[in-house]
């Protein structure tokens, strides 16, 4: 196939950068299981924002549900717990049982040492769009909140 194509004309890309800071209605695009280097197990996740300048952006996080170090595994059931209760769904059987729900989360920008560059990260799960707890959600929530808060130690151990 014969092309005229100049690559002058086309401007170098620099990669995607983040979205800015604040709340972005999103989806579970996919929720995938991958070993961790040191043989545990985590969710690889991206969300996709369904809305505004920013819709069809993914924004990626992994979760550990299986860790050596209990805080890491612990703070990442607890987003997996957040993630099923913003879907409205209190038992997860399958990944795929929190696609195609929208929730929003709220996203920050910060620089990773490991990329060496600023990326976005999900610091908060909503439950829904006014931050009122209602029904089975409220229950489970309430029992959440009376739990007692995770901890970290100075020597953990958390990639993160």
């Amino acid at each position: 196939m014969k092309l005229n194509f100049k690559t002058s004309e086309v401007p170098q890309e620099t990669g995607f950068q983040p979205i800015p800071k604040g709340r972005y209605e999103v989806v579970v695009d996919r929720m995938e299981p991958k070993a961790t280097k040191s043989g545990g197990t985590m969710l690889s996740t991206a969300y996709q924002v369904v809305d505004g300048k920013y819709k069809g952006r993914l924004i990626f996080e992994n979760i550990n549900i299986e860790n050596k170090n209990n805080v890491a595994e612990r703070i990442g059931r607890a987003r997996l717990r957040d993630i099923g209760l913003a879907c409205g769904i209190t038992d997860v059987e399958d990944t795929d049982d929190l696609k195609h729900t929208p929730f929003d989360i709220e996203v920050d920008v910060e620089y990773s040492d490991y990329r060496k560059e600023n990326e976005n990260v999900v610091k908060k799960i909503y439950f829904d769009k006014n931050d009122d707890l209602v029904g089975v959600k409220q229950g489970v929530v309430n029992k959440m909140r009376d739990a007692e808060p995770a901890s970290v130690g100075a020597d953990d151990d958390i990639p993160f």
